[in-house]
């Protein structure tokens, strides 16, 4: 009994966080979506209090993986809560580390009075450099690891060749001294050129 107590009280706990952390990687793909949408309605005017309202309430079937916060966005400023609050909430729920930073950096812009079409176009650019770098990181250690393949592919021939030529000319079970200079030669030739 303690037993199956133990074990649904483990499965109840990882199977939420599971989803959490899965969730998160979807929301941090699609993040630019968001970000750049709430920037045009910012950008066109609105304030924000309105952009909000307009923003889940527009946008929502297109921003499908951002349910949550959508609705959070949705009953939060149908209360009339303040942006500041909605924004302040909406980085406590959501997984994404790039929508916590945005929502963070325009509640206190917004209680700053700081420009917040520039705040918005800052966090995207920031988000964009990121994962620029991350592409950039990545392609070069695939670039390192084919070149190794490559290194592979071109001398295991020639070694294989070279060996059975060698062999086929002394079949000894022991190599001489000028069979293996001539091993040598043959493999530190192509492999320094």
């Amino acid at each position: 009994i303690i037993l199956g107590y133990l074990l649904s009280t483990g499965i109840s706990v990882l199977i939420p966080s599971f989803r959490y952390s899965s969730r998160k990687d979807t929301l941090e793909a699609k993040f630019h979506v968001f970000a750049s949408t709430l920037t045009a309605i910012l950008a066109g005017g609105e304030g924000i209090s309105q952009a909000l309202s307009t923003f889940a309430d527009k946008y929502s079937n297109e921003l499908k993986e951002f349910d949550v916060e959508m609705k959070y966005i949705k009953t939060y400023a149908s209360l009339n809560e303040s942006p500041e609050e909605i924004l302040m909430g909406l980085s406590k729920i959501t997984p994404s580390p790039s929508l916590k930073l945005l929502s963070q950096s325009l509640a206190r812009g917004i209680t700053a009075g700081a420009d917040l079409v520039k705040i918005a176009q800052d966090s995207i650019t920031s988000y964009l450099n990121y994962y620029y770098t991350l592409v950039e990181r990545i392609s070069a250690s695939i670039g390192t690891l084919l070149e190794s393949f490559l290194v592979v592919g071109i001398i295991g021939p020639v070694l294989v060749g070279v060996m059975g030529m060698l062999f086929t000319v002394y079949p000894v079970a022991t190599l001489s001294f000028s069979s293996l200079i001539i091993l040598v030669i043959f493999i530190l030739i192509p492999i320094v050129s």
